[in-house]
């Protein structure tokens, strides 16, 4: 029985590597972003056709894997964890184990961490203000610019990614580093529709100052 029931739960653990790479793809080709709803028609476009898989969009039990979201892992049906859990525990199924219900000590780490990043981040915003004259957007625009840019700098469209901001905001955080001379704008060589942005020498002095300067000052932001 137990033998059975191994052999059973090792096409299920496949399809949900099957179905993890399907989302993926089907992300990709259609320029999803994440928690887009992927119904069960579009991931099984991206299965090997005539699979039972690919047929049903079940497992070998009959239940159906159901209709996930972008960059959400496919999960083992609590109905399938239940039935084969004596021969396949939650380390059997990793990364795609059922969701466990959180307990209230998770609820308040959750809420301590949280509280303890608005404390850090109050305490940045409030040293870049004063310090640096800067807004917290326009020195996280300069850590995106030095953290990402390689020979040729980053893109506007790089650095609006990076601050999950609209494309425009992005412009008028980099008119405001360039009014103050940190950092510049040029045409790209290769590809004239882009722009590439990288910091001025001032701008990459600053930014070898203030970092230290806000790390060496934020401990009493932090809980002890």
């Amino acid at each position: 029985m137990r033998a059975r029931k191994r052999s059973q739960a090792s096409p299920i653990l496949n399809d949900l590597r099957i179905i993890d790479s399907a989302l993926d793809q089907y992300a990709i080709e259609n320029n999803k972003k994440t928690n887009d709803p992927v119904s069960v028609a579009d991931w099984t476009s991206y299965v090997k056709k005539g699979s039972p898989l690919y047929n049903t969009g079940n497992s070998i039990f009959g239940t159906s894997y159901g209709s996930p979201t972008v960059d959400q892992l496919p999960q083992v049906s609590t109905s399938d964890y239940n039935v084969l859990s004596d021969v396949a525990g939650t380390g059997f199924w990793s990364p795609y184990g059922p969701k466990k219900s959180l307990q209230a000590k998770d609820y308040a780490a959750l809420g301590a961490f949280r509280h303890a990043m608005r404390k850090l981040l109050r305490f940045s915003k409030e040293l870049v203000a004063t310090k640096a004259k800067l807004t917290t957007e326009q020195y996280d625009a300069l850590l995106a610019i030095k953290g990402s840019s390689g020979a040729n700098g980053v893109t506007v469209g790089e650095i609006s990614e990076q601050l999950q901001v609209k494309h425009h905001t992005a412009v008028s955080l980099l008119d405001r580093l360039e009014a103050r001379k940190l950092a510049t704008r040029k045409r790209a060589t290769a590809d004239k529709r882009n722009v590439n942005v990288q910091l001025t020498k001032t701008g990459a002095f600053s930014l070898r100052v203030w970092p230290r300067f806000i790390t060496a000052n934020s401990s009493s932001a932090l809980p002890k």
